[in-house]
């Protein structure tokens, strides 16, 4: 008989000298599967500083920097051998699912993909500028999640078994004055919103957390 049972999940946040603020997931229950959760624009200010660049921050971005051609070689560096040893440095401080017999047998985790979001981010200098651009773009992309569209976007061909699985959806949404655009596919969200900022977010794979070598 199947049934579904909740079980617990322990939070651990911190902040890396590199990193900045991130947090790890761990579950309660076998297979202990495990998530970290990072933001590379948070690794690029700590980098920036590090290096005593002078740059503006936003939120979620940077605004303005003293060498843009060094803030692009920092993003570039930032590959999966750099998020793997910040994973296994926090592996080592915090209580371990395995003990140290497990993962000298070669149980131990593995990092995959769960969610990744891509973005490019343009800042204009006038707000009214901005609202005009992001406003043309919703009305010349509102069938961006119509099957027609969807091989430009995701390269994936699109047929009658397909559209009888899958979801093609697009939405308008305001929310206070500013409007927000997002097309979703299968696993796969375009989102336009306040900022000229098209994000590209990917999700979920199967996350493989503890596994045997």
């Amino acid at each position: 008989m199947k049934s579904t049972a909740l079980v617990n999940q322990y939070y651990i946040y911190a902040v890396d000298a590199d990193f900045g603020p991130f947090f790890l997931k761990f579950c309660s229950y076998f297979p202990y599967n495990a998530k970290l959760c990072l933001n590379g624009h948070e690794y690029l200010k700590r980098q920036l500083v590090k290096e005593g660049i002078a740059f503006e921050a936003l939120d979620n971005g940077i605004l303005s920097c003293a060498n843009p051609g060094r803030l692009q070689e920092i993003c570039d560096g930032l590959d999966a051998p750099r998020i793997d040893a910040l994973l296994r440095t926090w592996l080592a401080r915090v209580p371990h699912p395995f003990t140290p017999e497990e993962r000298e047998a070669g149980f131990r985790y593995d990092v995959s993909i769960l969610q990744a979001e891509f973005a490019l981010t343009q800042v204009l200098d006038r707000p009214v500028t901005g609202r005009i651009l992001c406003e043309e773009i919703i009305r010349e992309n509102l069938d961006l999640g119509r099957p027609s569209q969807v091989q430009l976007i995701f390269g994936r061909r699109v047929t009658k078994q397909t559209t009888a699985r899958h979801r093609f959806r697009t939405r308008v949404i305001t929310q206070g004055v500013i409007p927000s655009l997002y097309a979703d596919y299968k696993h796969s969200r375009i989102s336009l919103g306040q900022m000229i900022c098209p994000q590209t977010a990917t999700y979920p794979w199967p996350n493989k957390a503890a596994a045997s070598d």
